[in-house]
């Protein structure tokens, strides 16, 4: 139609001739309807209201019906703005048309009762273009354009308004068009974890110990027993284990060396399985070996063995089986101390065949030489009588060899064969192994 021709300046204004955009009407550049508060041009005489019902929608229902209006088109003659209302001689005076909140000045007037077709208004477009000249009446039927028929949503719900549409975007998308990709890291949603935003997503990478989609969950690790040999207990993204006694590690799973801290005192450590062992030397006990051992009645401690001397007298060998009774051996030398501890103790025994002052311990020749003692002990401490160990039968060769040794238990003689043979108390002698001579047995405490 023929207003629909003529375009408003880009200030608003606008000169007779020139073509109107309709399309605009609703972009808020045109000038809106002048009212009693607004300074217009004033309104003559005649003014024709001409309405126009927006037909109902085919095919859309009591849903859309309520998002149809009316239209109120008005063709009013009015003077451009600062005119008066009087009339004037020369060329037909310009019409107004008032669409909803805007104005629009006319051409002038037409000889043709047929106008040009408008152009789109948007949002809507125009049925028919037949109308009767703009003296008598001016109206038009507008159809709403259903803009999500081409998809402007692109990642989205279009949804059709009058005059328009609107988007409803997926998660993850923004925009007018939902064309946007929202960069959901920027709240950061990983509680506990690293997050990498993905198209139209995101994802997060947890840490050890947590789980969910934003690593939210903590994970109880101690449902799957890590610890070995000890009680778990679950911590915010990880665990801790308590160890039993004797097991270290993260999960408890190493053997602790507790021989490492030379637990045992006066014996040797044997470590074991989430445990230990001492082997105590004799005259000690404990689990550490930090007890002292207190010897029978009758016998006499020395670090940790138990001494005894025994007055009947006996050969080596039945000695030696005397003391086995006890539950002892006979009597071991390992150092001067001991040997002045034992020449302490046989003081006062009694002598033996031909008065000789001797006693049995626990030394007998092997294969010819004295390596060892009864006890499995190495000989490493001797004390032998000078010229001694000889072997000596004396003037009786039949007699057995010297292979058993005794020492002396007091200053004098050696015997009545060798009176001038002066012997002092702890020193050694080998002789027959058959003579009887008391002895002495010393055990473990």
């Amino acid at each position: 139609m023929a207003a629909a021709d003529e375009k408003i300046a880009p200030g608003g204004e606008h000169k007779p001739g020139e073509d109107v955009d309709i399309s605009k009407l609703s972009s808020g550049r045109l000038r809106p309807v002048p009212d009693e508060h607004t300074r217009a041009p004033k309104r003559r005489e005649k003014r024709e209201k001409i309405r126009a019902e927006l037909p109902s929608t085919p095919g859309k229902g009591n849903e859309n019906d309520s998002n149809l209006r009316s239209k109120a088109v008005y063709e009013t003659k009015l003077g451009p703005p600062g005119a008066d209302s009087a009339p004037h001689p020369g060329p037909p005076e310009p019409r107004y048309l008032q669409i909803g909140d805007h104005i629009v000045e006319c051409p002038e007037h037409r000889e043709k009762s047929v106008y040009d077709k408008p152009e789109d208004v948007r949002g809507y477009k125009e049925e028919g273009n037949d109308y009767d000249t703009p003296e008598k009446s001016f109206a038009y039927k507008a159809k709403d354009i259903n803009e999500c028929m081409r998809n402007p949503c692109q990642h989205g719900h279009c949804v059709n308004q009058d005059g328009g549409y609107k988007c409803t975007c997926d998660p993850g998308w923004t925009g007018q068009n939902c064309q946007q990709d929202l960069n959901e890291c920027d709240s950061n949603p990983c509680q506990h974890g690293r997050y990498v935003n993905k198209v139209g997503r995101y994802k997060c990478t947890c840490r050890p110990g947590w789980t969910g989609r934003n690593c939210e969950k903590d994970i109880n690790e101690c449902m799957r027993n890590p610890c070995q040999h000890g009680h778990c207990v679950n911590q915010d993204g990880g665990y801790k284990c308590t160890c039993d006694p004797g097991w270290t590690g993260q999960n408890c799973q190493q053997d602790l060396n507790e021989c490492d801290s030379n637990p045992c005192q006066h014996g040797r450590c044997v470590n074991q399985d989430s445990r230990y062992k001492c082997i105590c030397r004799p005259g000690w006990t404990g689990r550490n070996c930090e007890k002292a051992k207190s010897c029978r009645r009758g016998w006499s401690g020395y670090k940790g063995h138990c001494y005894k001397l025994m007055t009947d007298k006996k050969s080596w060998k039945n000695a030696k089986k005397k003391c086995k009774r006890h539950g002892a051996k006979l009597a071991s030398i390992t150092s001067r101390e001991e040997a002045n501890f034992i020449n302490s103790i046989i003081a006062g025994a009694p002598s033996g065949y031909w008065k000789t002052p001797l006693v049995w311990f626990g030394l007998r020749r092997e294969d010819g030489k004295f390596r060892k003692f009864t006890d499995g002990s190495k000989v490493i401490y001797t004390n032998w009588e000078p010229g001694e160990p000889n072997n000596n039968r004396g003037v009786l060769s039949f007699f057995p060899a010297q292979n058993c040794v005794g020492m002396y238990s007091k200053d004098g003689d050696a015997d009545w064969f060798h009176p001038d043979d002066e012997v002092k108390r702890g020193q050694w002698n080998d002789h027959q192994c058959i003579r009887l001579l008391p002895f002495i047995c010393k055990r473990p405490k």
